[in-house]
Formats: C-alpha cells, sequence, structure tokens
C-alpha cells in the first residue's frame, strides 16, 4: 500500500516533458511558447510554433538577420504574432531607450557587455539592440583619435558606425552592461545588471 501512494503521488507532482511540439500542441492546446533556450534551437523552435499557430516569446539572442526577416514573413503569411526581445528586465529596457536619447546630445558612444563564460554570442542581442536604438539617433563618425594606433587587434572592441562594442566573458558573471556616452567636456556613464 505504501509503495502504491508513492507512485500517486509521484505521478500527481510530475510535469510532463515533450520532445515533439506537435504532441504538445496535440495534448494541451498551447498559446504562447517561452523560449529562452540557445540561438541554435530558438529557430527552428519558433518556426515550428508559428507553423503550429502557437504564438512565440523569445528572450534568446543570436538570431540573425536572415532569420528574423524569415521569422517575418511566417508571423505575415501565419497571421500569429508574437515577441522577441533581447531582454526582459525593465532596468535594461530604459537603459537602452534613455541610452538612445541621450546619444543625441552625446554622440560618442561605447558598450561594454559582460557575461558568464558559458554565453555563445558576442556581442549580447541587448548590446546589439541598444546600439541600433543608438543609431537612430545618432550620426554615424569614427570616434577617437584620427591617427589612433592600435597595437593589439580587438582593443577597441567591435565597431558599429563608429561606436564601440565590447564583450566579458567571465566565470561567476550574470549579465552586465555600460553605456558610456561622451560629447565635448561631458561624459554620461549608465550601467544596467539584470
Amino acid at each position: 500500500m505504501h509503495l502504491h501512494n508513492a507512485s500517486v503521488n509521484e505521478e500527481k507532482q510530475g510535469i510532463p516533458i515533450y520532445t515533439s511540439l506537435s504532441k504538445l500542441v496535440e495534448e494541451h492546446h498551447p498559446t504562447v511558447l517561452l523560449d529562452v533556450t540557445d540561438p541554435d534551437a530558438v529557430f527552428t523552435n519558433v518556426k515550428d510554433a508559428l507553423s503550429l499557430g502557437i504564438h512565440p516569446v523569445v528572450g534568446t539572442s543570436g538570431l540573425t538577420k536572415q532569420e528574423l526577416k524569415q521569422i517575418s514573413e511566417m508571423v505575415e503569411t501565419t497571421k500569429t504574432g508574437g515577441i522577441i526581445a533581447p531582454n526582459f528586465s525593465i532596468g535594461a529596457v530604459l537603459m537602452m531607450k534613455f541610452a538612445a536619447q541621450a546619444s543625441r546630445y552625446l554622440g560618442d558612444v561605447e558598450i561594454l557587455e559582460m557575461h558568464h563564460d558559458r554565453k555563445l554570442d558576442a556581442p549580447s542581442g541587448t548590446a546589439v539592440k541598444t546600439a541600433e536604438m543608438i543609431m537612430e539617433n545618432r550620426p554615424p563618425h569614427i570616434q577617437g583619435h584620427p591617427e589612433e594606433q592600435i597595437h593589439l587587434e580587438g582593443a577597441r572592441g567591435g565597431d558599429v558606425e563608429g561606436m564601440k562594442i565590447h564583450s566579458i566573458r567571465l566565470p561567476g558573471l550574470l549579465a552586465h552592461q555600460q553605456v558610456l556616452l561622451g560629447g565635448e567636456e561631458n561624459c554620461l556613464q549608465s550601467d544596467m545588471i539584470h
């Protein structure tokens, strides 16, 4: 009797795991798929969800522009909306918005993003989205000294229309981003940890 009760309790407390999205849809009819997996899996997951009429909510960065274009086309075809957000943190979203607004007045920008050493993409999706938002307000231009001498390739970070993005990967870090904005006799640093 004791063994029978244990198996019944385990059964009630268990969470079903599916390896087939179509089987999950068949049995439970979900309307939303939350994907926070990795760049190698997310594209296929989103395509599968859209083809089944499920609204994808994606918090994984690393999708290519071509993949995003294909997803947009599928959204139009299936008439199934979704969200792809590089970051769900309200602090991160506000920091990106404030940095974009400040870049109108302080046009030299460097983004420093730091994550754990297991993160696959560099720069992070949050850093890329921040740069894209800043590009809407800031004319592209080369930053730094016109005769700058770089003695170690990559020392100045990646270049996005003259902005620099630096990616740091170390064990123990969660997710951090700093946006540094500079102009004549002015400098602003905005830190965000999420």
